[in-house]
Formats: C-alpha cells, sequence, structure tokens
C-alpha cells in the first residue's frame, strides 16, 4: 500500500513535490509528518504497528523486545499526546 512504500522514505518534501502524488498517498505524508512532529521514534514505531498494521500488544512487544505492557502504556500516551496536539497541528 502506499503508507509503506512511503514510509521507506526518509526525507522531507516539498509542496512542489506533495502536489505531484496522487490523492490517496497524500494523507499517508501527511499522517507520517504528524507522527514524527509529536512522538519520538519508539512512540511511532508502537502507533504504527497497531493502528496501521492491525498488530496486537502482544505482537508489537515480541517483535520489539519490550514487554507487554510497556507497549500498551507507550501506546496510550502517545495517542493522548496526538489528540492534544492534533487541534494545533490542523490550525
Amino acid at each position: 500500500n502506499g503508507y509503506n512504500s512511503l514510509k521507506k522514505e526518509n526525507v522531507l518534501y516539498s509542496d512542489e513535490y506533495i502536489n505531484s502524488i496522487p490523492q490517496e498517498y497524500k494523507s499517508s505524508i501527511e499522517i507520517e509528518e504528524f507522527l514524527k512532529k509529536f512522538l519520538d521514534e519508539e512512540e511511532q514505531n508502537v502507533v504504527e504497528r497497531i493502528v496501521f498494521f492491525d498488530y496486537k500488544f502482544k505482537e508489537v512487544a515480541i517483535e520489539m523486545g519490550l514487554n507487554q505492557s510497556y507497549i500498551q502504556t507507550k501506546y496510550y500516551r502517545a495517542i493522548k499526546k496526538l489528540k492534544n496536539n492534533w487541534k494545533d497541528y490542523k490550525n
């Protein structure tokens, strides 16, 4: 899917580049930018796996070599952080 292929690129996107991207992929870039702005790398990894790839907390914990309760706490705190910053980000 578009999110996976765009996720592999680690660059900042110019407006010209973004405008040339088909609409179905633009939201993926916006989501990635939003996550990067407000979450640290570990939080991004947890949220991406759970939200975009439908991993369970246990699966994320195993893959990342961390305790499941730690993953759950990271996830819920990251979601709270995103919710608190959404209004400012959209304005």
